[in-house]
């Protein structure tokens, strides 16, 4: 049914110092006011906000936020883009992409911007009417590593790999040598074509097989953040480590630990050096991107846009990916687009395609997400080098089944589309290919002039914090996020994904009808007094999963969230189990599911129950083992709250509360994956 339209604190975390945001960059002499004036917004790219929701325009003008990416590494290659280009041209998509090598430190030759210079004229050669936002990756110097063993990552059993997302030495260079780029770039020809960069560095992300990065560089400046979120304070330091004798010149990262079965979350105190390092690991990577997206807006006097992947927070099954700094980023007025692949894990014809983060959180901070479906069609070489994580297509007919799921997620959630030929092999040479996405672009232009900000009627909220102290193993989080992921997309319901922290914006939607906090294990002041003052209202169901609060630095702070829940919880007896069995079937949540079972029967600690007298309180489910109670529903009247003593929904628990929140299920079965939202289903 894709795209058919129907007509339907933990208290603030302290700047640090090295770690700073700078303000987006003002023009000498003017004021704010002046800058944004009229004719300064006629002037190049950029994401603006209108009607609640981010859109792209070029020079003053709303764009469909489409674009084509096809690779020029050889004659053969750059021939076969070409041609995709025109193609995508003459379906009226005429914002293009190619990956250009930027080498740090430059090296003082004329010819350092050829590769540059050539591969947007062919481009431009194909379509003249063409805009270019050029793919940068920073990639060292021949001899570089050589020169400088300490800035380079090294990870398990002696792997070297790039430069570190830690060394300065390494990303100092960089800044320069991505000014130099633009400032060549605007001096060409071909200056006004260019629109915008791409910031790229492997996808900003550490993999799950590498472990952590162990250079010196990386110690470094682990120990710096350290010094700055402990305010230089040995004695904060040793309190929090549980060590008597760590010094800040002495703190090592920690090896890689081996998760316990029994425990969901790392000990507060003993554990806390893993959760700094995993803090810190997404920190410097958002502090990275940030700072190169400064130097685009400073280089090209704010007329570039500037894009980066990032915010795979339901994507990764570890924690040490870089990418739970989200929040840092959307909050950063130099970043524009961000986008990612749809999920390696379900983009078969008939799977789900996934989006890899909270999606809906763009548009609540004016940013836009680009979704790069880089899926190899039915047009590329039969090879099986990527077969494991990017399985080859086996027809047109496939290939149509998997774009057009990717167009009715790009309408549902009013975000755009980046069309990938990854290797410049032809994946998407083809006519019927770019009449498909032409229709969409004529959807996109149209819902342009009428559209206006459509909260979902479910929300679910993450919060990428919380996932920083979750020890579990990988297979746990794969249940908890990518699980989860799923599960909502085939409820049947409109469903928007948010960071948890979301909640505290002014511009976060408020009318959904049921909000899911997904893991909050931390939940900081101001998102509580946010919830409680815009939540708790309205009509509102609110579900909390599993364990509310309970990773603050303090460590047990589960009975306090009696404010946000509305009521009572205490944990269960060390090692008891969680699974629980239906014990009430007349209420609208439970109606259909009997006397089942939910949940998993394990034993992890810690785990939660209710234990609350007030009236009005309907238990719904206890623990097998212990027969207490683990889910439990209360109607205050202008909100309602229902707690969730597991750590994950099932399909039908899901659709019940979707049902007692007086959310339309779009489909009867809840088998079929559904997307909906902005008017289209």
């Amino acid at each position: 049914m894709t795209g058919v339209e129907a007509q339907v604190q933990e208290e603030p975390e302290q700047p640090l110092p090295a770690f700073e945001e700078a303000p987006a960059p003002v023009r000498r002499g003017r004021t704010r006011r002046t800058a944004e004036s009229a004719e300064d917004m006629s002037r190049g790219a950029r994401v603006v906000r209108r009607k609640g929701l981010p859109e792209l325009h070029i020079h003053g003008r709303p764009v469909a936020p489409m674009l084509f990416f096809g690779s020029f590494e050889g004659p053969k290659e750059a021939a076969r883009v070409a041609s995709e280009v025109r193609r995508a041209a003459a379906a009226g998509v005429h914002i293009h992409s190619t990956l250009v090598e930027i080498v740090c430190p430059l090296p003082l030759d004329d010819q350092v911007y050829e590769s540059l210079d050539s591969r947007i004229t062919q481009i431009l050669d194909a379509d003249p009417q063409g805009w270019v936002v050029p793919r940068l990756v920073f990639v060292p110097a021949p001899g570089w590593m050589r020169q400088y063993p300490n800035e380079v990552a090294h990870y398990a059993e002696g792997q070297s790999a790039d430069p570190s997302i830690a060394s300065d030495r390494f990303w100092m260079e960089a800044e320069h040598a991505l000014a130099a780029a633009i400032e060549h770039v605007r001096r060409t020809p071909y200056g006004e074509r260019v629109i915008g960069f791409h910031l790229e560095r492997g996808e900003w992300f550490h993999a799950a097989e590498s472990g952590y990065d162990r250079s010196f560089a990386n110690r470094e400046a682990f120990r710096e953040w350290l010094r700055q979120k402990y305010k230089n304070s040995s004695v904060a330091l040793r309190a929090a480590w549980h060590d008597g004798e760590v010094q800040f010149h002495t703190a090592e990262i920690p090896p890689m630990p081996t998760p316990r079965a029994e425990l969901a979350f790392f000990e507060p105190r003993r554990g806390r050096r893993w959760i700094d390092f995993l803090e810190y690991t997404s920190d410097i990577a958002a502090r990275r991107i940030v700072a190169l997206s400064r130097v685009v807006k400073q280089a090209s006097e704010n007329q570039a846009l500037v894009s980066v992947c990032y915010g795979y927070t339901f994507e990764f099954g570890h924690t040490f990916s870089g990418h739970l700094a989200l929040s840092k980023l959307l909050a950063a007025p130099t970043i524009d687009i961000v986008s990612g692949p749809p999920s390696y894990r379900d983009r078969l014809p008939g799977q789900a395609g996934s989006l890899p983060g909270p999606v809906d959180s763009m548009a609540v901070h004016g940013k836009l997400w680009i979704t790069e479906d880089d899926t190899r069609t039915h047009l590329a070489p039969a090879r099986t080098e990527d077969d494991d994580f990017n399985p080859r297509l086996r027809s047109r007919e496939a290939t149509e089944q998997v774009h057009r799921r990717a167009m009715g997620k790009a309408l549902a959630h009013q975000t755009g589309i980046a069309w990938m030929d990854l290797w410049g092999e032809g994946w998407l040479d083809a006519e019927d290919v770019w009449k498909r996405a032409g229709e969409l672009r004529a959807r996109m232009e149209d819902s342009l002039k009428v559209r206006r900000q459509r909260g979902p009627d479910v929300a679910v909220l993450v919060d990428e914090r919380s996932l920083l102290h979750i020890q579990r193993g990988e297979a746990y989080l794969r249940r908890l996020l990518e699980g989860q992921r799923d599960l909502f997309q085939r409820c049947g319901a409109s469903v928007g994904f948010y960071l948890q922290s979301d909640v505290t914006s002014k511009t976060f939607p408020t009318d959904a009808k049921l909000v899911v906090f997904l893991t909050p294990y931390r939940l900081a002041t101001d998102q509580r007094t946010a919830v409680k003052e815009k939540l708790q209202s309205g009509g509102r169901t609110l579900v909390w999963m599993y364990a509310v609060g309970v990773c603050d630095e303090r460590g047990h702070p589960a009975e306090g969230a009696h404010d946000v829940v509305g009521m009572a919880l205490r944990q269960q007896s060390w090692n008891s189990e969680v699974g629980s069995r239906i014990v009430e079937s007349r209420h609208p949540v439970t109606a259909r599911l009997g006397g089942r079972e939910v949940g998993v029967r394990e034993r992890i600690n810690p785990s939660f129950f209710v234990d609350d007298d007030e009236p009005g309180l309907h238990v719904l489910a206890e623990y097998v083992q212990s027969g207490l109670p683990s889910i439990a529903a209360r109607d205050f009247g202008a909100w309602r709250s229902v707690f969730c003593g597991e750590p994950t929904l099932s399909l039908e628990l899901l659709r019940g509360l979707c049902r007692w929140a007086g959310v339309h299920l779009y489909a009867a079965a809840g088998e079929d994956y559904l997307w909906a939202g902005h008017g289209w289903v």
